[in-house]
């Protein structure tokens, strides 16, 4: 990255790169008084703390102490596993692959837009954040594209393994 800045034509001496656990700490410690007593005084001297992004395909931790000077010490860290909010959503769509039964639901999902696919994946991105809040019940209500809603007719949604529980509510919204 440093060899493209400086092909870039931005002189090294200008440049300092920061991983983004870095980043994420650097940006905490520059918030606002008011935002830093929520977080109990991270920018004091000794104070350790853990930064944690989770990316849409990665996810990076850092254990970052601050030191005397007010310059960031990196005490360990870990980059790059495969955990990443991307990853979440994968898994989540291979679920329904392994969950339903019969090709219908693959076959359907495959017909549905872009638009209706990322409306799907947005919403669920809504409820990824939205876990372990109070204001979400353990219901997860997702808008399914109009090609998988039309192959249920019926209001029910047929699995290959209990699991995971899915049907269909008076709303006509599938429920997961």
């Amino acid at each position: 990255m440093q060899n493209a800045a400086v092909q870039a034509g931005i002189d090294r001496k200008h440049l300092l790169l920061a991983s983004e656990p870095e980043a994420a700490a650097i940006y905490c410690l520059n918030l606002p008084a008011e935002q830093q007593v929520a977080l109990n005084n991270i920018g004091t001297p000794g104070h350790c703390f853990l930064t944690v992004d989770l990316g849409g395909g990665t996810a990076d931790l850092s254990a970052v102490q601050v030191e005397q000077d007010g310059r960031l010490k990196e005490l360990c860290g870990e980059r790059g596993d495969l955990v990443g909010g991307q990853s979440v959503n994968n898994a989540f769509f291979q679920a329904c692959n392994d969950n339903f039964k019969g090709t219908e639901w693959s076959r359907k999902f495959s017909e549905a837009t872009p638009l209706e696919v990322m409306n799907m994946e947005h919403e669920f991105e809504k409820c990824k954040i939205a876990i372990g809040s109070e204001e979400i019940d353990e219901t997860i209500q997702l808008p399914l594209p109009c090609s998988v809603r039309e192959s249920f007719r019926d209001g029910r949604i047929q699995l290959a393994n209990q699991q995971t529980q899915i049907f269909n509510n008076q709303t006509g919204r599938p429920e997961i």
